[in-house]
């Protein structure tokens, strides 16, 4: 930066830029007050300092300056034949939470992060050692003089890229997705927006963010915090894992009752739930308890899972393995006390026993993909809650009669109930015990890297 002063009958010029740029457009230098010729050895020591001080994490300002009588025809020729004054070190400490956050990105999430500043590229080192980025560093010279084959060979290595300006983030962007990353890019300068738009995720600063920077981005944050990124993530994470849970819960219960109704047909010749009783099924396990699901908090260990594709389906091969297995238990579970009611105690206490059971062995196939996500029980009360409700209002239709003549139910016996829980434990060991086999199907979170 340069800017011109009139100071009496002459002109002042002021410069300030980086210290390895701005010693090649001085030709004296300013000692002990004293203006003298510009030695090769005042410039090594000039560059000796800037290291040392940019080792030190500092950001580094050189200064320099020029008196001429009159404004010269070509504007470029201010910056020429500049008097160095000196060098200025600035302390921008990264917040402290950072340090934290970026070790556990990068330990546990299986996300990278890398750093792309226009510091020289000693204090990008040091900056990057205090808060943990690892990786060989780069200047925007080097990668200007690298073919896009290059950088793309490169960029997996490197992890700070300093003296760079808009045309190489967007060069980094596309190198990084050439290998298959999803890449996030944060910026708030005008000049930060089209490699803001190139990423698959743009981020920008809502405080210090240009309107540029924000119009660009698919996320805008508004306190400026790295961590803010990161939380994010991890409640996206805690989203979709919901959804799966969800999907998961309601395929798994949907194709036992088919499975359930077919096989009656099919075995007996008639119908083992009535259309009513399967609309009840449907209203108090996919009703309360499926929306309740939906709310669960993200899991514990949800930051230690690595990302998934945005493009991944939410049911993959283990997961409906998963589905399948399950409802062919559930099937056969409800179908055998269907069976053994029938020849023992009549069509009607069949029925009543499989709609009883079936609602029970739907919930305990929903306490068991959850148990799969590592988290607290009481965490979600209004899963809770919601469970209770429904089985209370099962009794209500069970043991009052008005409501057991419109849906043709009638009290099951203790031998029933004691076979439904048989059942239910039944089939929770079952699922827990085939969950290692189903890992060798596929584990759901290992696809890309970020």
């Amino acid at each position: 930066m340069t800017t011109v002063h009139h100071e009496g009958n002459h002109l002042l010029v002021a410069v300030k830029g980086a210290p390895d740029v701005l010693i090649d457009h001085c030709a004296k230098i300013l000692d002990n007050g004293n203006v003298r010729a510009m030695t090769a050895q005042d410039k090594k020591n000039i560059l000796a300092a800037n290291s040392q001080m940019a080792n030190n994490a500092l950001r580094i300002l050189g200064f320099a300056y020029k008196e001429i009588k009159e404004q010269p025809a070509d504007e470029s020729d201010l910056e020429e034949k500049l008097i160095f004054l000196g060098l200025q070190g600035m302390m921008d400490p990264p917040r402290l939470e950072v340090k934290d956050v970026i070790k556990r990105v990068q330990t546990e999430a299986g996300m990278r992060v890398i750093m792309i500043t226009g510091d020289n590229i000693e204090t990008a080192r040091a900056v990057a050692r205090e808060i943990g980025i690892e990786g060989e560093a780069m200047t925007g010279l080097e990668l200007e003089a690298l073919s896009e084959q290059q950088l793309q060979d490169r960029a997996e290595k490197v992890g700070i890229y300093a003296r760079v300006n808009p045309e190489h983030k967007i060069k980094i962007v596309r190198a990084l997705q050439h290998h298959g990353h999803q890449v996030a890019m944060t910026g708030d300068g005008v000049n930060d927006a089209p490699a803001i738009k190139a990423a698959d995720i743009g981020i920008a600063m809502g405080i210090t963010g240009t309107d540029a920077s924000k119009e660009a981005a698919d996320m805008i944050l508004l306190d400026d915090q790295f961590l803010t990124i990161i939380k994010a993530v991890e409640e996206g994470r805690g989203i979709f894992d919901n959804v799966r849970k969800f999907v998961n819960f309601l395929l798994s219960c949907n194709i036992a009752e088919v499975v359930v109704v077919l096989m009656g047909i099919l075995l007996h010749g008639n119908l083992v739930l009535t259309a009513a009783q399967l609309l009840f099924i449907n209203i108090v396990t996919d009703g309360l308890p499926a929306v309740a699901l939906g709310s669960d908090p993200a899991s514990k260990n949800v930051m230690k899972n690595s990302p998934r594709s945005y493009q991944q389906a939410i049911l993959t091969p283990r997961i409906w393995t998963e589905i399948i297995v399950f409802g062919a238990l559930m099937s056969v579970a409800l179908l055998v006390q269907y069976t053994l009611n029938l020849q023992e105690q009549g069509a009607n206490m069949a029925i009543s026993s499989i709609f009883v059971g079936m609602v029970v062995y739907e919930f305990v196939r929903l306490v068991d993909i959850r148990t799969d996500y590592n988290i607290r029980w009481w965490s979600n009360p209004w899963l809770t809650i919601s469970i209770i409700i429904s089985l209370l209002i099962q009794l209500v239709i069970m043991y009052w009669p008005p409501l057991a003549n419109i849906f043709k139910v009638q009290p099951i016996e203790t031998t029933d109930w004691l076979m439904i829980a048989i059942g239910s434990v039944a089939l929770f060991v079952i699922m827990k015990l085939l969950n290692p086999l189903f890992d060798r199907i596929g584990p759901e979170n290992r696809e890309v890297k970020v």
